[in-house]
């Protein structure tokens, strides 16, 4: 499915930036500039329910088409062995976003996005996904010493006691 296409089908505007995936913590720093991060932090967030905001590397091999013009970008490595494997075997990030139109709450089971199956070029099957529907906690770590949490997600709490922890202050302030 091309990039455009994955809009449409979500009904989603493109100014609506992407996230990635990667198939291990280790790999958020070959597309995020993570030097300001306390050694073990990602590790301790990822996998998980978590998206990590922080600024785009210029030396990562993400094509141009994703979020141009954007120098934040969001990744992720979701606790689903199989979606890991993938990204591992294609050896590059990927595209990633909830299986669901624009707005909707989030999808747990594939039951509950049948109104795309169509657009879809594959649907997997891994099952019902523990989580309440809200999504991944979006933490932005842009600011070095400093979070924001950009979406309150299945792992908010937990998120914000590990940033706590590993000395970062809570920022409100948007990037």
């Amino acid at each position: 499915m091309t990039l455009q296409a994955l809009y449409a089908t979500k009904r989603r505007s493109e100014d609506v930036p992407l996230a990635i995936c990667v198939g291990d913590a280790q790999e958020v720093g070959n597309y995020l500039e993570t030097g300001h991060l306390a050694s073990g932090l990602l590790e301790e967030l990822l996998p998980g329910p978590v998206t990590v905001i922080s600024w785009t590397k210029s030396s990562s091999d993400l094509p141009n088409c994703i979020n141009p013009g954007r120098r934040l970008l969001g990744v992720r490595v979701p606790n689903s062995c199989f979606v890991r494997a993938v990204a591992r075997q294609y050896g590059h990030a990927l595209a990633l976003t909830s299986a669901n139109q624009s707005g909707d709450r989030s999808t747990v089971d594939v039951t509950e996005f049948l109104e795309i199956w169509d657009d879809c070029t594959l649907i997997f099957d891994g099952g019902k996904i523990p989580s309440s529907g809200l999504g991944s906690t979006i933490v932005n770590l842009s600011v070095p010493g400093k979070y924001s949490i950009q979406r309150r997600g299945d792992a908010c709490q937990i998120t914000e006691e590990t940033l706590l922890r590993y000395g970062l202050a809570k920022n409100d302030v948007f990037l």
